[in-house]
């Protein structure tokens, strides 16, 4: 793991989507089960680079700095 993961986690990366808007619409019926409010969703996303749902916590060597502020 590279020294700098910390930084390089998915949660930093412009890939990385997690907003509670951003998954409902992605995941249509995800308000049924639940929210995307959800305490056990944690901080997981989506990555669009990898087409994945995984931890915000993860990472790999494809991280890309935000161009802007918003994460969502």
């Amino acid at each position: 793991m590279p020294t700098d993961a910390g930084t390089r986690r998915c949660s930093n990366c412009r890939h990385f989507h997690n907003s509670p808007a951003y998954l409902e619409n992605l995941f249509k019926g995800f308000v049924t089960l639940s929210s995307a409010h959800a305490s056990i969703r944690k901080e997981d996303g989506v990555c669009e680079y990898h087409d994945i749902y995984l931890s915000a916590d993860q990472w790999c060597e494809d991280f890309a700095r935000p161009t802007g502020t918003d994460q969502g």
